[in-house]
């Protein structure tokens, strides 16, 4: 399998996080949807086109997570499982591979738990689910 170009993933994510704040609160401001002076964020993706914008970009930066998280599993899982046959590790990794591949399994499993919640905070608004949302972007948060 050959990849190419992978670190586009993380720059784009730098990128996008940033987007997903600056562009529906500059709409939201611009519409007069919400005072200028620091509102929450959860405020200015509520009315129509600025919560489609957030929306949007959310989604956008979940996917692109959930490729880079599944890339780096597939990236350590091969490393750690074809080095007895291909690839020689110090004897000290090795001795640590089991706890290196559960801790490996792990992390995917975080991973996807962060895209579901990414996509949770984005599903369920603050002004129609008043109770979820604030669950979902604490536990996101965390």
């Amino acid at each position: 399998m050959n990849f190419i170009r992978l670190y586009i993933y993380p720059i784009a994510i730098a990128i996008l996080i940033p987007l997903m704040v600056l562009v529906p609160y500059l709409i939201a401001i611009h519409q007069e949807h919400v005072h200028p002076f620091l509102p929450y964020t959860s405020d200015t993706a509520t009315i129509a086109i600025e919560s489609a914008v957030f929306a949007q970009i959310t989604l956008v930066i979940a996917l692109l997570f959930a490729i880079l998280s599944y890339l780096q599993y597939l990236q350590i899982n091969t490393i750690y499982t074809l080095s007895d046959t291909i690839i020689q590790l110090k004897a000290s990794i090795m001795k640590n591979r089991p706890k290196i591949i559960k801790f490996n399994r792990w992390s995917l499993y975080i991973a996807i738990y962060i895209v579901l919640a990414l996509t949770s905070v984005v599903s369920f608004r603050s002004d129609e689910f008043p109770i979820i949302h604030p669950i979902v972007c604490i536990t996101l948060f965390i």
